[in-house]
């Protein structure tokens, strides 16, 4: 039987079964300073937008087909076998729980910001990313598998699951984390930067990027190959000659003394700012900038082909008028002066 139900001053077309009552909006169902939800609805044809709201409690058992949105609302409770087919998205909002329902499936991804959320249960299903980026979430469970990502960068989680297999990017900079799981698989991109981790794993591989930053990463794993590379301040000493890179390249302040020849082309930027770089490939061609300022550098090879601008302040290179000279013959743009 088709009705309509009010809520917080919105009409919605609604259907009676022998389950409960079915939502079906028209779009996305948007309510704001709502102070209740009816206890009968156990089904939403369509995503749900809860923000700026006193409400203390969605009805259970619920499924959402859609998105759930819930922004600003401090004293909501989520009910214990939530399903969302889309996204669930808690943001600011404080909550009274500091963990989310038993039974919580969430077809999309998962989203926590600003909320009181302490911890994942064990019992979840995610199916695709789970996205905590600065959050207050402190554990997790012993094992997370999803086909994206996970970003748990700025939170104070310190210890990872024994197994974590991701089909997209790991986020965790910034966390006061010293070890990856014994179980790691990450297809895509890893960012670690900013944390204690101290080795990576020797048969690892990546379709994207590879960022460990101010980390405590002592060495690269031979026969990588990523297309990003960021290892600025760290205490790399040496990259590997296997080692394989395609876009750009990031070796800020670091004990780096040289390219190997297996990065030949780069996409993008190579920047050695400040680093104890003293040669570089004889023919390796950028397509961005070349960042050699305050860097060891002694000459650079006639077959260097750089299509933007090379950075030698505070180099040999802008001092000694010989090589100056030399440097000075070259098609790309050169910056004298320039230093970080």
């Amino acid at each position: 039987m088709s009705v309509s139900i009010v809520i917080g001053g919105e009409s919605i077309p609604a259907t009676h079964s022998p389950e409960g009552i079915t939502l079906n909006p028209q779009g996305c169902l948007s309510l704001v300073e709502i102070e209740s939800f009816p206890s009968n609805v156990t089904l939403i044809q369509g995503s749900l937008n809860i923000h700026d709201s006193p409400i203390r409690e969605l009805p259970s058992p619920l499924t959402v087909h859609g998105d759930l949105l819930l922004e600003s609302c401090p004293n909501i409770q989520l009910p214990d076998n939530l399903v969302v087919t889309g996204d669930l998205i808690l943001s600011n909002s404080e909550m009274e729980s500091t963990l989310l329902p038993r039974g919580l499936i969430v077809s999309g991804a998962l989203h926590i910001s600003d909320c009181n959320i302490r911890e994942l249960p064990n019992d979840i299903k995610v199916g695709r990313s789970i996205v905590m980026n600065g959050s207050k979430v402190k554990s997790l469970p012993d094992e997370i598998i999803l086909p994206g990502s996970l970003d748990i960068g700025n939170t104070a989680i310190s210890k990872l699951p024994r197994t974590l297999k991701l089909g997209s990017a790991f986020v965790a900079t910034n966390c006061p984390i010293d070890s990856l799981p014994e179980i790691f698989e990450v297809s895509e991109s890893i960012d670690i930067s900013g944390t204690g981790i101290k080795t990576l794993p020797d048969n690892l591989t990546l379709y994207g990027d590879l960022f460990v930053n101010d980390s405590k990463i002592e060495s690269l794993p031979e026969n990588l190959s990523v297309y990003n590379l960021q290892i600025s301040s760290t205490n790399i000493p040496e990259i590997p000659e296997s080692i394989k890179v395609n876009g750009f390249l990031y070796a800020n302040y670091t004990k780096i003394r040289k390219i190997p020849a297996s990065i030949s082309s780069l996409e993008g930027t190579l920047s050695l700012v400040g680093s104890d770089i003293e040669y570089l490939p004889e023919n390796i061609s950028i397509t961005g900038d070349l960042f050699l300022a305050d860097s060891a550098i002694k000459h650079l090879p006639e077959g260097v082909q750089v299509q933007g601008t090379i950075y030698l302040g505070g180099t040999i290179l802008s001092k000694d008028s010989t090589q100056k000279e030399k440097v000075s013959k070259r098609s790309a743009a050169i910056n004298y002066d320039w230093r970080p």
